[in-house]
């Protein structure tokens, strides 16, 4: 079974998905330089410090459940998502941030991130990745509209532990050697690590981090 992303699925049901590409921060420039002040890269603030942002825990939705996956359900707001690591279907809330994206990729805890070689997030949350769909050669297009990368800034992630409706964003600028699917993969996988390390889930328990709805946004690149 291909691997689902949770906001594909719930892609009919929230308006919220659709691509945000509507930005006011100048990304790094083509040639690696910057036309404005960079972020310095920064670990996310701890729970403990201050009140994590919270998302929408969705209720039930009949009327405008997904069929994808989801086959003979009425709960359109939780969605099945097949882990091809374990092979078992994983069962999740939608926790949506309705928030703007350069509201989010300003968050009090935000992760950010300077794209480098050697940047791997510690675990692969493959399951959360979108696939490839049919008409589109590339997931994330295909998923988010996206018609360039040339359009495509800052690119902005977030992971949310379902339990707690706690959100988790990691954000990147654009450098000069613009982007690709694996590396946005990276920052919804760093999300993910993020909340997966707060959460400190205890051997056979249910790991409460998934990725939010919307999984990414982009801001425009304003060059």
């Amino acid at each position: 079974m291909k691997k689902i992303l949770i906001c594909a699925l719930a892609l009919a049901a929230f308006s919220s998905c659709s691509t945000t590409t509507t930005g006011w921060r100048d990304p790094a420039s083509k040639g690696g330089g910057s036309k404005g002040p960079s972020r310095p890269e920064a670990a996310p603030v701890s729970r403990n410090q201050a009140p994590r942002s919270q998302g929408t825990v969705m209720g039930p939705h009949p009327s405008k459940a997904p069929v994808q996956n989801n086959a003979g359900k009425d709960d359109s707001h939780k969605v099945i998502v097949h882990n091809g690591a374990t092979g078992n279907d994983e069962s999740h809330k939608v926790i949506v941030d309705h928030r703007p994206t350069n509201v989010v990729s300003h968050d009090s805890h935000v992760r950010v991130m300077v794209r480098h070689a050697n940047f791997r997030p510690a675990h692969d949350w493959d399951h959360f990745h979108p696939v490839v769909i049919g008409g589109y050669q590339y997931a994330w297009w295909g998923v988010w509209g996206v018609t360039s990368w040339e359009t495509v800034g800052t690119v902005t992630c977030e992971a949310s532990n379902e339990a707690t409706g706690e959100l988790y964003p990691v954000t990147m600028q654009r450098d000069g050697s613009g982007w690709d699917d694996s590396t946005i993969d990276n920052i919804l996988d760093q999300a993910l690590d993020d909340c997966d390390a707060e959460a400190n889930v205890a051997d056979g328990a249910v790991n409460p981090c998934i990725a939010a709805t919307p999984s990414c946004s982009f801001e425009a690149w304003n060059h």
